[in-house]
């Protein structure tokens, strides 16, 4: 599992997801979960491409609180 905030210095978290897409593809390899911690709200069209390409399984507000976010976590690794 990877969990990746949206903004980094260099490639944003978009980029960063949908290069380990690429590099599972490439390795056939089954798609491994990803959260991505955004400030962004599920509104923003990089969100909602995120989510309907399969870049990230799922995304959360960095304002979440804390058990919101290990809530998250737990179901991505259970599936």
């Amino acid at each position: 599992m990877f969990i990746s905030d949206f903004v980094h210095s260099g490639i944003d978290g978009y980029e960063m997801c949908n290069a380990i897409r690429a590099i599972e593809r490439h390795l056939k390899r089954k798609p491994t979960p990803i959260l991505l911690l955004t400030l962004l709200g599920n509104k923003h069209n990089v969100i909602q491409e995120g989510l309907r390409d399969g870049i990230f399984n799922r995304y959360i507000s960095l304002n979440s609180a804390k058990d919101e976010i290990l809530k998250n976590i737990e179901e991505l690794v259970e599936n």
